[in-house]
């Protein structure tokens, strides 16, 4: 019986996937504003709501910012800040979550 050789270039393929899909990423922004000393998070649609996955850096003047990397498309989210759930009163753009409440909502071109 003869040997198969089996994931010849796949390094070579899986790198240009990887790739393109990197290429349609766009670099988001998000700022939240809380108290010194907050423990401030964001969750929403791109991480499975994960209220303490995204850690957001205190930036100074009450400022906590992180930067993601998104696909385009409509991205749903909410800051968690000392353990509680807030929209981001700067978005424009709300919708109303299965808890009753709102999210804020983004769409990255």
């Amino acid at each position: 019986m003869k040997a198969r050789r089996t994931g010849v270039g796949t390094k070579k393929r899986t790198a240009a996937v990887e790739k393109a899909v990197n290429a349609d990423l766009r670099d988001v922004e998000f700022m939240a504003e809380a108290e010194e000393g907050s423990r401030v998070f964001l969750a929403g649609s791109f991480n499975q709501w994960d209220p303490s996955a995204i850690p957001m850096k205190h930036n100074g003047d009450h400022t906590f910012v992180t930067t993601l990397e998104l696909p385009p498309g409509r991205h749903e989210y909410k800051f968690v800040i000392n353990n509680a759930w807030h929209i981001d009163e700067q978005c424009p753009l709300w919708i109303q979550n299965d808890q009753g409440s709102l999210n804020s909502v983004i769409e990255v071109k």
